[in-house]
């Protein structure tokens, strides 16, 4: 078998990268992860409090629905740790796998020297040369010698160094797989947390739905959401647009330090796909995915009327009643540029898309994405939450600083 240094010197390096890169990452996210615990904590000693002090009132269902928000970025940040850990398990098998083969060849080519050397009667070095026939074979028979006594030194250091490699790696091995279990209990034990906490806003809901009080602070929520929506589109607006700005600065230092003859020609750093044809959305309007399989729209986009309450509302966007929690999908390609919670509409998720095209999903229930993924069309990133309303999800559609009137981009049902 044919030794390929090389390809075990990847694979060792990956296997190391694994451990050693990820660490700042990985400390970042555990301190997000407690800073979500301490906020739960806290969440459920004032949930507690309410409870025991006043009636089910709207501003306890906004307590819930915060402490579920929490608990959904908790169970995403559970899910992407186990995944990350899974996918360095992964990485150091492969390296374990490929280091046993490399020291497999190594001890057979080390036995097939040792059968050599005694099948051709060299066991004294001395021996050996001064049985020559002439000096001139003597000389010959020494370098000869030499040369594979240092082929056995040199087999059998890269032997012992890759035994310790292995052992190393094995050890390493054991600890992501502890690491591995202890997050996947965790993240089952808050899945099971999430869903209990559901059931309970749900319960909640119940008794406070037919209180006419409680549909108007809802509705007053709602119109202070609308603009925080709308702030949150611009910040991101401005936020890529500086981030464009430093692209191009700094692409534009690099290309003044290579014609100054300073350094080599760097690569241009690849647009992101989700800014390559900004036709590609614009193609969809009429033909747009439904971000929900089934359901049907109760309020339109911009101005509209609640008889009950006798009170015009301005929406960016539109309500799609379904029928339960029901999974909703993006509509098109895309980054998920943000994920938060706004009252009023409860845990939202952004995505942005090519030319400038963004969609919004609020009242959204459990999230199964982070910020910064990319999703393709149809792709589930949550589930629709239940309000006063029952299960509704608020959808818009932006254009830059512009909102956009779904029911015109929607394909007909």
């Amino acid at each position: 078998m044919v030794i390929n240094p090389k390809g075990i010197l990847l694979l060792i390096l990956l296997a190391a990268n694994a451990v050693l890169l990820p660490q700042a990452k990985v400390s970042e996210q555990n301190k997000e992860l407690d800073k979500l615990k301490t906020e739960i904590r806290q969440l459920e000693r004032d949930i507690s409090k309410a409870k025991s002090e006043e009636k089910k009132t709207y501003e306890l269902i906004q307590k819930l629905n915060r402490r579920n928000y929490l608990l959904s970025r908790l169970v995403g940040n559970l899910r992407s740790e186990h995944r990350r850990l899974q996918e360095q398990i992964d990485t150091t098998e492969a390296a374990i796998t490929q280091l046993e083969k490399e020291i497999k060849a190594l001890k057979d080519n080390y036995a097939r020297s040792v059968k050599a050397m005694y099948k051709n009667s060299f066991k004294s070095k001395w021996r050996y040369v001064l049985d020559s026939e002439s000096f001139q074979a003597a000389i010959l028979r020494y370098k000869y010698f030499e040369s594979f006594s240092a082929r056995r030194k040199k087999d059998f250091a890269e032997l012992k160094t890759k035994s310790e490699e292995l052992l190393a790696l094995r050890s390493s091995l054991g600890d992501e797989s502890n690491k591995k279990q202890i997050i996947i209990a965790e993240k089952d034990k808050e899945e099971q947390n999430l869903r209990n906490q559901i059931g309970e806003k749900t319960r909640t809901l119940t008794e406070v739905r037919n209180d006419k009080k409680n549909l108007e602070k809802e509705l007053d929520e709602k119109r202070v959401a609308e603009k925080k929506i709308k702030r949150m589109i611009e910040d991101l607006i401005a936020k890529e647009i500086e981030n464009k700005r430093r692209q191009r600065l700094e692409e534009e230092e690099a290309r003044r330090r290579t014609a100054a003859g300073k350094e080599a020609q760097p690569p241009i750093k690849e647009r992101s796909w989700v800014e390559t044809d900004g036709s590609v959305f614009a193609r969809l309007k009429g033909r747009l995915n439904w971000p929900v399989s089934a359901g049907r729209i109760i309020r339109g986009s911009g101005e509209s009327k609640n008889k009950e309450l006798n009170t015009v509302t301005l929406s960016y966007g539109v309500d799609i009643k379904t029928t339960g929690s029901a999974s909703v999908k993006t509509v098109a390609d895309g980054v998920v540029s943000a994920v938060d919670y706004v009252p009023g509409f409860g845990s939202i998720v952004i995505v942005s898309h090519a030319g400038d095209y963004r969609t919004v999903y609020g009242h959204l229930s459990e999230i199964n994405v982070r910020e910064n993924d990319r999703v393709k069309a149809g792709a589930s990133i949550g589930t629709v939450g239940e309000s006063l309303e029952g299960y509704v999800l608020h959808f818009q559609i932006w254009k830059e600083r512009s909102y956009l009137k779904p029911e015109t981009w929607l394909s007909s049902r």
